[in-house]
């Protein structure tokens, strides 16, 4: 059913043309207490897709809940630190207010799937991150809670919509993280849900984003609410948010990589193998992601033949070309490592960061050298993930180049350097 094709009980208010700095009482309020994922099972309102291992506990690290058939259970003293498996789980809400964000309000209850799913309760939020938060909207904090309120009257939409929503719409990384492993949970929806869905959306202004969604979305529409905007939806499905820094659905991440593989034409053998670099503008100091000896780290890849990247010189055709044709990734801390998942199943990742972290042994022993999103990720895809530590001196972050040409100097022997 198309989102402007309203049903008789369900006619459309005109919003009013009003600005926001407009004095008197909002169109549309609400006094709401955040609510968490966890609080709506109780009620048996969750609702999951496929079974959790057995044994699995969800929420538990797997690395204190061992199980033999859980994919992620690592060892702790060779990672660093524990991974943790969620399930993937929505709820079906009737009959709710919607923010430009994917918040919820039920009642007095208010919900946000990109946060509060995952590590947040109502406990955690205070007025000042509510308000920044919605900063489109009003949000001021009372005795009973948060008055969330807007200038406009809410629209009226029918039909079931299903929560693509997340608060970085212009970050690939969190976009591929965050946003495509939930069509995970979409294409297993019970066909009554799925049928005439729409998906609603931030504004995805990056070509690649723009790209992928086009090739996830199949003939399902999209819809974005416009800034300061309130929907009141017939049906909501929200799902639970698949990705965190502590916890990842696996089925969901590897579904997002299968059908990334599939876009980019995995069926098609590249035409070469390279190591490729992605590179990016040095920030001035004293950001955390700054490097001070970058210079000798580009110098050093020049030595080793890598292919120097900038992504956003490259059209998503192009960028899908280059890395499913990469044998070794190499790039500092930032979105554009997110390309991984294009990678072929025997690539390498190496991550570089400026973030201090205890140094390891030098030799790759086939497990990253500290823990890291994104070479967490590269180890749950079955990727050869390695992790260069920088050195910290007088405040300054240089890369241990020693340490990074003994990596480089293992792959030349492993044959994937060329």
């Amino acid at each position: 059913m198309s989102e402007d094709v309203l049903m008789p009980d369900f006619q459309e208010i005109i919003a009013a043309e009003t600005s926001s700095e407009r004095s008197g009482p909002a169109a549309w309020s609400r006094t709401v207490t955040s609510r968490n994922f966890a609080s709506l099972r109780p009620l048996g309102r969750v609702r999951r897709i496929g079974p959790q291992p057995a044994g699995q506990e969800a929420g538990r690290p797997a690395a204190s809940n061992p199980v033999a058939s859980n994919p992620v259970a690592l060892n702790p003293v060779d990672w660093g630190g524990t991974v943790g498996a969620i399930p993937d789980e929505y709820v079906v809400f009737e009959n709710v207010f919607v923010t430009r964000m994917g918040a919820v309000v039920e009642g007095n209850d208010f919900f946000m799937e990109d946060m509060l799913f995952r590590k947040k309760d109502s406990g955690d939020l205070g007025p000042e991150w509510m308000q920044r938060y919605l900063r489109d909207y009003g949000a001021t904090p009372t005795a009973d809670g948060t008055e969330i309120s807007s200038h406009k009257p809410p629209v009226k939409k029918s039909g079931t919509y299903f929560l693509l929503t997340h608060g970085h719409t212009r970050n690939f990384g969190h976009f591929v993280h965050d946003v495509l492993p939930r069509f995970h949970i979409f294409d297993h929806l019970p066909e009554e849900l799925r049928r005439g869905a729409t998906l609603l959306a931030g504004h995805h202004p990056l070509p690649m984003q723009q790209a992928l969604l086009e090739a996830f979305r199949g003939d399902h529409p999209i819809a974005t609410i416009s800034p300061g905007l309130v929907w009141q939806i017939e049906r909501v499905v929200m799902p639970r948010n698949p990705m965190s820094s502590v916890a990842v659905s696996v089925p969901a991440l590897r579904h997002a990589r299968e059908r990334m593989q599939r876009i980019a034409g995995s069926d098609r053998p590249p035409a070469s193998r390279r190591p490729v670099y992605i590179a990016r503008p040095n920030p001035p100091a004293p950001d955390p992601r700054r490097l001070d000896n970058l210079p000798a780290l580009e110098a050093l890849l020049d030595e080793y033949g890598f292919v120097r990247m900038h992504c956003e010189t490259l059209s998503p055709r192009e960028q899908m070309e280059l890395f499913r044709g990469t044998s070794v990734l190499i790039g500092l801390h930032g979105a554009g490592m997110m390309n991984q998942l294009f990678l072929p199943g025997d690539a390498t990742v190496i991550e570089i960061t400026a973030r201090p972290r205890k140094p390891r042994p030098r030799r790759p022993n086939g497990m990253p050298m500290s823990p890291s999103w994104i070479i967490t990720l590269s180890q749950l895809l079955g990727l050869g993930g390695y992790y260069s530590i920088p050195e910290w001196r007088d405040e300054e972050a240089h890369v241990d180049i020693a340490t990074l040409r003994d990596f480089l100097d293992y792959l030349r022997e492993e044959g994937k350097l060329g």
